[in-house]
């Protein structure tokens, strides 16, 4: 049995390097596409448009934008009329709009009240409402600095911030990326390979040896494996050394759990081939039962607690739910491998559902 699996490995390898597909989804599709989407997919709010209409002609107001401008989070638009700066803000040309009265300067040197009015736009609530706490944390810290006022507290307290101390957005967006990347090469380098060998008839030519059917999965999804685990290393070097992402965790245990979820994914493209006899279709059924549910479904970008409780339930379904979960907790916690046995053990369970499923279906067929 080892060397008609062994065989099985050698031929696919072969067949692998010889395919120009094949190794543009091992070699160029997972590092390109994570580079691509880790810059799009940033939840850092930089360089928001903020309209100003200034009627202060004193030192007070024009200090107080050279702080907005040097913050890094806003870019300042001066307008000269309100019909201009309403119309700016309608037209999406700018994200929040701030007034600036004439006696702004005064007041601040008697020590009195300035007031300004501020309009922001609410379309994109997660922007506006990130970028509104931007605004009035700079608002007041400049207003204390020039009235010469510090806070007073009730009570004294420190916050230390533990794990991603950065507060960069990538040390979290990446590694789910890396899970979504995975998932799709999983199964992409699996489903379309196994049917390209129906639709030549080689397939079925081997359902009518006596090698067993476990055999031929068996010998078709290790190379599969191991292709995909050298995605996943590529990836990770890419995620340390290009974008600086802190690896807490063990090497060898990423590597294991890597092995586990691959595993999952390729028992899935192997169902998956099942479901249909031609390329395109495996395709098309690939990117609707993976990329989206591993994107909207899986934690990568809408948080799962979020949802509605069915919702929830209908989460634990997808594999890249739970190697999200672990991915990050590897990268920015170094938790020990017990710390995932429950996500890992429905890796698992996912996987050996999948594999019976394509036995089942591949029997019937080749009965």
């Amino acid at each position: 049995m080892f060397r008609r699996i062994s065989a099985f490995i050698e031929k696919e390898f072969i067949q692998s390097i010889r395919d120009l597909r094949t190794l543009m989804i091992i070699i160029f599709i997972p590092v390109s596409m994570l580079i691509l989407y880790a810059y799009a997919i940033n939840y850092d709010i930089r360089n928001v448009d903020l309209g100003v209409l200034n009627f202060d002609s004193g030192r007070s107001s024009k200090k107080l934008l050279e702080q907005f401008e040097n913050s890094g989070y806003f870019t300042i638009h001066h307008f000269y009329n309100e019909d201009l700066l309403s119309r700016s803000l309608k037209q999406n040309k700018i994200k929040i709009a701030l007034v600036i009265p004439a006696n702004f300067s005064k007041e601040l040197t008697r020590k009195g009240k300035p007031e300004i009015s501020v309009v922001i736009d609410g379309s994109d609530s997660n922007t506006a409402r990130i970028a509104t706490n931007y605004f009035f944390s700079i608002y007041e810290v400049f207003i204390k600095a020039e009235m010469g006022i510090s806070k007073v507290e009730l009570i004294n307290y420190k916050t230390r911030i533990l794990y991603n101390t950065d507060m960069r957005s990538l040390n979290f967006v990446i590694p789910g990326l890396i899970a979504v990347l995975l998932m799709v090469v999983g199964v992409q380098l699996t489903a379309p390979a196994i049917v390209r060998e129906k639709e030549e008839g080689t397939l079925e030519t081997l359902y009518t040896t006596p090698i067993s059917i476990a055999t031929i999965i068996i010998g078709k999804s290790i190379p599969f494996l191991i292709m995909g685990l050298f995605d996943g290393i590529l990836v990770f070097l890419v995620a340390k050394y290009w974008f600086h992402i802190p690896f807490e965790g063990n090497f060898f245990i990423f590597l294991l759990i890597t092995s586990i979820y691959l595993f999952t994914c390729i028992s899935m493209g192997i169902f998956i081939s099942t479901l249909s006899d031609s390329q395109l279709g495996v395709m098309v059924i690939s990117f609707l039962s993976t990329l989206l549910p591993s994107i909207i479904l899986s934690g990568f970008i809408f948080p799962i607690k979020n949802m509605p409780v069915a919702m929830q339930y209908i989460t634990y379904l997808i594999p890249s739910r739970h190697y999200i979960v672990i991915l990050r907790d590897i990268f920015l916690k170094g938790n020990h491998i017990f710390y995932y046995s429950n996500e890992i053990l429905m890796l698992i369970i996912f996987a050996g559902v999948m594999l019976m499923l394509s036995l089942f279906r591949i029997r019937k067929r080749s009965d």
